[in-house]
């Protein structure tokens, strides 16, 4: 975790199973297909590790849910992200990872962040963000008494557009104008091409 970005790693991202069934015979078969299914993905993921990164500016809410089970209760916290395919949610749990002390953590550091950006913000969004920024969230719907919700406002492709610019600038270096090695390969091709900083031309030599 940094001050501008999310990172996480899992060797749990290929679980299988999701059979369902109706019935003594559908049961039956949903429970012997599911076993099948996570053994295939134990096989599939051994031995590797998927890595992902969100940054703040891509985050459009964070939710900590508490789902309680048969076997005792358990803790996850799902980022919301915006993708080039869409809203997507990560989710996220690990024991003594995914409580409420790191949730608002995060929570401002991610309001902390798109304070720090660019651009007008209206009243509104200011106290959103200071409200989470001071550990505020929030109210959960009726039906998730003990979720705990922050909502970030503002246009995403909006934020992401603010930086992007500074970003490309700083990740392209361009060569002052001039003569250079010509990049084409081909036997024959001229030994020098000229550059003009921005592009190469038709002028050759050698």
């Amino acid at each position: 975790m940094t001050d501008r970005r999310t990172g996480f790693l899992t060797t749990e991202f290929d679980k299988g199973g999701g059979w369902a069934g109706f019935g003594v015979v559908g049961l039956t078969v949903a429970v012997t297909a599911n076993i099948v299914s996570k053994h295939r993905a134990a096989q599939r993921r051994a031995g590797k590790v998927a890595i992902g990164q969100a940054r703040h500016e891509w985050l459009s809410g964070i939710t900590l849910r508490k789902v309680k089970g048969l076997m005792g209760s358990a803790t996850y916290l799902d980022l919301r992200v915006a993708t080039s395919m869409g809203l997507r949610t990560i989710e996220l749990s690990s024991p003594g990872f995914a409580d409420e002390r790191f949730a608002h953590w995060l929570a401002g550091v991610v309001a902390w962040r798109r304070m720090s950006l660019p651009g007008s913000r209206s009243p509104e969004e200011e106290e959103t963000l200071r409200r989470y920024q001071h550990g505020g969230h929030d109210a959960p719907p009726p039906d998730r008494a003990d979720d705990l919700e922050w909502a970030f406002p503002g246009d995403i492709d909006a934020l992401v557009a603010r930086i992007a610019p500074a970003h490309t600038e700083q990740s392209k270096p361009v060569a002052p104008a001039g003569w250079y090695a010509n990049p084409a390969q081909q036997p024959g091709a001229p030994r020098l091409r000229y550059w003009n900083g921005a592009d190469w031309t038709d002028r050759f030599d050698g």
